[in-house]
């Protein structure tokens, strides 16, 4: 993280795209159900061995939790029925 700050400056926030709440400004209430005590990559891998073949993974950000729930179970990526990943950039010039 101090080599991205050096080369890069500080993140910024990309309010001016996705909102204050970074979903658009739509201030979902709070959840009603509780927090789970397991990782993201421990929860994936369960519930996808519960239905393998029927589960479609959606990815709004970095892959590091399906990667680690690949490395916690190889036979994981076999049971999802597919992966659909948000990918892009907002101030990309050409073909990135």
């Amino acid at each position: 993280m101090l080599y991205f700050l050096k080369k890069c400056g500080r993140p910024r926030v990309a309010d001016f795209v996705h909102g204050k709440d970074g979903l658009g400004n739509i201030f979902l209430p709070d959840p009603k159900a509780n927090k789970i005590d397991k990782s993201a990559s421990e929860f994936l891998v369960e519930k996808v061995s519960e239905c393998p073949g029927e589960i479609t993974v959606l990815a709004l950000g970095p892959l590091t939790n399906v990667a680690l729930a690949i490395k916690r179970d190889s036979s994981f990526a076999s049971k999802v029925k597919s992966i659909v990943v948000l990918g892009g950039s907002g101030e990309c010039q050409s073909s990135c």
